[in-house]
């Protein structure tokens, strides 16, 4: 589940004009894994695998899982000034905050929690210039960090 929200603005100061963009962003994402055991997979050939081959044998659960949450909260803005026909400048910066919660349940029932919160300041500036209408060249720099419940999960352990 997510939600952003943003807030644009036109306006000028001086012979520079602005598109200011301001927003916000709040977002909640759960994940869960179960491990699997199953028998090997049929041998094949790599130049001509047989598609009819049986799958012997059910997937079954073991029992062990992972589960996450994660929330994130950010608040950003940025602007893009025209300095007349040819030049832009954009620059703007986002704050993230990401927390999450994990649990690894082993096929025992023995759980091992994780918790974590992260903070982060990013931004972005960047030059371009429009030496034709159908044309751009730009130059640009920024940080930014994309964390993810999901990737938690990618395995039955807390490692």
């Amino acid at each position: 589940m997510a939600q952003q929200n943003d807030l644009r603005f036109h306006f000028d100061t001086g012979a520079i004009g602005h598109v200011l963009v301001a927003g916000t962003e709040l977002a909640r994402e759960t994940a869960e894994n179960h491990a699997r055991t199953a028998p090997a997979a049929p041998n094949t050939d790599l130049f001509h695998p047989d598609p009819g081959a049986p799958f012997t044998g059910p997937v079954t659960r073991t029992g062990a899982r992972t589960e996450s949450t994660a929330k994130t909260a950010a608040l950003y803005a940025a602007d893009t000034m025209k300095l007349g026909e040819r030049w832009e400048i954009n620059a703007g910066l986002r704050w993230d905050r990401f927390d999450v919660d994990f649990k690894s349940v082993a096929a025992d029932g023995g759980v091992a929690p994780f918790e974590r919160t992260d903070e982060m300041v990013s931004w972005r500036a960047g030059l371009i210039h429009k030496p034709r209408p159908n044309g751009s060249f730009y130059l640009a720099a920024g940080t930014s960090f994309n964390p993810s419940a999901a990737s938690l999960c990618g395995s039955t352990s807390t490692t």
